[in-house]
């Protein structure tokens, strides 16, 4: 287990191995026990490097495209042609990149719905095993399903859908 790195925990280690900086936190020359453990050299202050990287993975995506075009990292946009993609026939429930299409998650979640049906209850009637979460994790997250996995769910919606 993971030890506290708390104020307390702070305190004790500047009580026993640094007194001469807990003194100084006592008499207030410190305004706190982290200033006073940073003093000690028990905590270090974040570097830009490790602030920037903290705040880069909070960043939405247009704010990193902003950033990155501001530094100079991005080109302008140039106009671009416009490919349309390979027509799909109907009534599939997943794309050519192997994930589900908006249609195809909703029409999953909806069979599941009426039926009070769970992720590992699906995997079961498709012949795969319940522990298998790629449906529920393509539905969340958009990941992408393994092709046979995809032909099994195309069949099971096909055979669930409401007439």
């Amino acid at each position: 287990m993971k030890q506290a790195r708390d104020n307390k925990y702070y305190e004790e280690r500047l009580k026993q191995d640094f007194p001469a900086h807990y003194a100084d936190l006592q008499a207030g020359k410190y305004s706190s026990i982290t200033a006073a453990a940073a003093a000690a050299g028990l905590k270090r202050a974040p570097t830009p490097l490790t602030i920037l990287k903290r705040e880069w993975a909070k960043a939405s995506a247009a704010d990193r495209d902003t950033f990155l075009k501001h530094i100079g990292c991005l080109p302008p946009p140039q106009a671009t042609k416009v490919v349309a993609p390979a027509p799909q026939p109907a009534g599939l429930i997943y794309g050519p990149d192997r994930r589900l299409t908006a249609s195809g998650k909703q029409r999953l979640t909806k069979i599941m719905d009426r039926r009070g049906l769970e992720n590992g209850d699906v995997m079961r009637e498709i012949k795969v095993v319940a522990t298998n979460t790629s449906m529920k994790m393509a539905i969340r997250r958009g990941t992408k399903i393994k092709q046979d996995l995809l032909d099994r769910l195309q069949d099971w919606v096909e055979r669930n859908e409401a007439p």
